[in-house]
């Protein structure tokens, strides 16, 4: 068991320790504590706490008195000089006399509190410390002496601050709380998730493969109102303290984040509340320098150099300097690597969707595949998704450490309906989808572009019967039964772009062999122009072949020589150019 003084603790014991796989973590609260613990039973406990510490190692003897001068304390067997002595049963004698005398004056009466820990004193924390060490001392004796020293070591890594517990690869820690602690405690589980658990202001959860993450916790977060916590500069606060708020908070943000991308979602957090009240990016650039210098140990895990998390936290707030050159037209595109892009390409799909396979989408799938990679993307391809796994990609996606890439892509392949795509057992909502992705929840993509590519129908109103007879007679079917989405779901967040297959309410056409219009145009243009022409250029070139070159062919007449005719919504900043990268710097 480990009594911790705060998180700054916990975290580097966490750090001091190789997890060689962590499987379980839990977190209790115990919410009784100071109203139902028996006074007689807390005098009980206090006093064979004290009784012990008065007592050598060895046990041979009993310290006369205990020393408490302003630099240090310490026990003696024999006479001491000090007037600050005090015996075993002169400090006995002391808590017993708080315990009872605790009086809370409540509409003009005076009440004086019973039972549980003595509240609104300053050695309440101290004595609810000793006094569930007491019982947890006493679990593990008891397991030790009855030769139970492999489930002991199951409680190495139990933290307990006051009234709160954490268990790290304990999965039945629950299962002994009636052993360990006294009946009158009610302890409840406060975890989150079956990986994650939240615990004084950390996050801590685990991967698949058993490594460790912390991030800071803040339940402040998740309030529905403005909170202000940090100075306005208005404030009769000199600047100089107030900017040092921001190097404070900064230490206690790289201590508890494990990931970097954690670690710059909180900065930029704070940098904009802090620029919202008046604070100067400049100084806070010069802050943040500041701290990289003096507390460089807390970031060295990140292995980032110091331009780039400037960069990262401030570089599009800073300001222009009189004389400065104006912002660039373009996305800024020399990063190491291009970029990560996803194809989601589902073919097939559970008989209770009832919907048709979709021939001819893996030479889409092919085609986009070759042409990424062409542009020197990262390309990754997933055939016939889940629902669930589908949800994960795009998370892990959106984790996944962008910071030395260009930009990120995704094209997805599928059916849909209205505001939602479908995955092969059911249907997600794009906007579900892309969220991981925006400013807020993805900080190593803030300012660089975001490019969705959606192959789908975005029509409200099909009749099964057309779809069967396109299908049959000519190898043209539609792609979907309803609609992708409305513009208006689309969410306001600069540096996106989605690039439609089709129009609000209109079909988007495939060839059962050839593939759909859409993929295919988009990938003639990407084959010529790639590296030469600007993407929104681009892809108007798309819009203008699909509507131009191709016509549907069928036979039947309310589906002969129909059009269709591709949708670019565009969040875009700057313009966004290919060009090729070095040979030994592309993967």
């Amino acid at each position: 068991m480990w009594i911790l003084k705060n998180s700054k603790e916990l975290l580097e014991h966490l750090k001091s320790t190789h997890f060689s796989r962590v499987h379980s973590i839990k977190a209790f609260d115990f919410s009784t504590l100071y109203t139902t613990i028996p006074h007689s039973k807390l005098k009980e406990r206090l006093a064979k706490i004290i009784s012990n510490a008065f007592t050598s190692k060895n046990g041979n003897r009993k310290y006369k008195f205990i020393v408490v001068n302003y630099d240090k304390t310490y026990f003696v067997k024999e006479k001491s000089d000090s007037e600050n002595k005090y015996t075993e049963t002169d400090i006995i004698q002391m808590l017993n006399f708080l315990i009872d005398n605790i009086f809370v004056v409540f509409g003009g009466k005076v009440f004086q509190q019973i039972v549980g820990i003595p509240m609104g004193t300053n050695c309440a924390p101290l004595l609810a410390d000793i006094f569930l060490y007491s019982y947890e001392a006493e679990f593990i004796q008891s397991l030790v002496s009855e030769g139970k020293r492999y489930l002991a070591s199951d409680f190495n890594f139990t933290y307990r601050y006051i009234d709160d517990v954490l268990s790290i690869n304990n999965p039945k820690f629950a299962d002994y709380l009636s052993s360990i602690y006294p009946s009158e405690l009610e302890v409840k589980e406060t975890t989150e998730t079956n990986n994650s658990a939240s615990y004084l202001d950390i996050m801590l959860s685990y991967d698949t493969d058993g490594h460790m993450n912390t991030s800071l916790y803040d339940k402040r977060d998740d309030f529905n109102f403005s909170i202000t916590n940090f100075p306005f500069l208005s404030s009769n606060i000199p600047s100089s303290p107030a900017y040092g708020v921001f190097i404070s908070q900064l230490i206690r943000y790289a201590r508890a984040s494990t990931k970097y991308t954690d670690f710059v979602l909180r900065a930029r957090r704070l940098s904009d509340k802090l620029l919202s009240q008046g604070y100067v990016c400049d100084r806070l650039t010069s802050s943040l320098r500041k701290f990289y210098g003096r507390y460089g140990e807390l970031v060295i895990h990140y292995d980032v150099p110091l331009s780039r998390m400037v960069d990262d936290i401030l570089g599009d707030r800073r300001s222009v300097k009189p004389g400065a050159p104006s912002e660039p037209n373009e996305y800024n595109f020399n990063y190491q690597r291009r970029g990560l892009f996803i194809i989601i390409n589902n073919k097939r799909f559970h008989p209770s969707t009832g919907l048709m396979t979709r021939d001819g989408t893996n030479a889409d799938a092919e085609r986009l595949e070759e042409r990424f990679q062409d542009l020197g993307f990262m390309v990754r391809r997933y055939d016939d998704v889940t629902s669930t796994k589908l949800t994960k990609l795009m998370n892990d996606a959106s984790e996944f450490d962008h910071s030395d890439c260009d930009c990120f892509g995704c094209a997805i392949l599928s059916h849909g309906v209205e505001g939602r795509v479908y995955a092969t057992d059911g249907m997600l909502s794009l906007d579900v989808l892309i969220l991981p992705f925006r400013g807020d929840k993805c900080p190593t993509l803030v300012g660089k572009p975001k490019l969705f590519f959606l192959q789908a129908c975005r029509c409200g109103r099909l009749d099964v019967s057309v779809d069967d007879s396109v299908s049959d007679r000519s190898g043209f079917s539609e792609d979907s039964e309803h609609g992708v989405s409305h513009m208006r779901k689309i969410p306001v967040e600069s540096d996106f772009l989605f690039f439609y297959s089709t129009v609000p309410g209109r079909y988007s056409w495939r060839n059962h062999q050839e593939g759909t219009w859409f993929i295919q145009a988009l990938c003639i243009v990407l084959e010529n122009y790639g590296n030469k022409m600007e993407l929104v250029h681009m892809l108007t070139q798309v819009n203008r072949i699909v509507a131009y070159e191709f016509e549907s062919c069928t036979d039947e007449e309310f589906t002969e020589r129909l059009k269709q005719m591709p949708c670019i919504v565009s969040m875009l900043t700057r313009y966004v150019h290919f060009r090729p990268k070095k040979p030994d710097i592309r993967d």
